[in-house]
């Protein structure tokens, strides 16, 4: 009975990873209703004897984002929001920041600038504890971007000059961008400065 179960739950992590991969595939080829199925699949094998937080919250993050795309933004919502706890439950302090930067994202979908904002402050408030000074400046770029979307040209420009500085960024992008108008300014060094953070957090399973 022991071996039957051993083999049982290595059989359900398999299953779980091939749907989730065809998830990812749909995702990557822009099929969002296909992607949604498959990660619903993969929650719906039984969850809960995945010993492996990451690989679970992960599924729930993509498929937020699927929802996300589609305009779903209560179902987004309710996806990160069983991440973050998921991340809570097991203190998995790297893996909350994920989920923060996806509640904090439907909020900016929806507009709700000072939600928006709350939450990002989480993310550097919390990345200051942990000491990872690369979320710092995600979280201090996404609220550069909450400004920026609240015409805030001035507070955008120089919450993202504190991202760069916080990674000692290109030193050259710093000095070209100190002369330009705060509202074009802005919008450049958020794209970079995105850019550069989508590049070095990219999650693989």
């Amino acid at each position: 009975k022991l071996l039957f179960a051993k083999f049982w739950i290595a059989f359900i992590v398999l299953l779980l990873g091939c749907y989730y991969y065809l998830g990812c595939v749909y995702q990557d080829i822009g099929d969002i209703v296909g992607a949604t199925d498959a990660f619903l699949k993969a929650l719906n094998i039984n969850p809960q004897v995945i010993n492996d937080t990451e690989r679970l919250t992960m599924i729930y993050e993509n498929l937020a984002e699927c929802y996300q795309s589609q305009g779903f933004y209560d179902k987004a919502m309710e996806m990160y929001r069983i991440s973050y706890k998921t991340n809570i439950n097991h203190n998995e302090e790297k893996n909350i920041l994920f989920s923060l930067q996806g509640i904090g994202e439907v909020f900016m979908y929806q507009h709700q600038w000072d939600s928006a904002a709350y939450y990002y402050n989480e993310i550097i408030e919390k990345s200051r504890a942990i000491g990872d000074s690369s979320w710092i400046s995600i979280g201090i770029s996404n609220l550069a971007h909450v400004y920026y979307n609240q015409k805030k040209y001035p507070e955008a420009y120089h919450t993202a000059l504190k991202s760069i500085h916080n990674n000692n960024e290109d030193k050259d992008v710093l000095h070209s961008v100190r002369s330009v108008p705060f509202q074009s300014n802005a919008h450049r060094v958020l794209r970079n400065v995105s850019r550069w953070h989508f590049c070095r957090h990219l999650r693989t399973w």
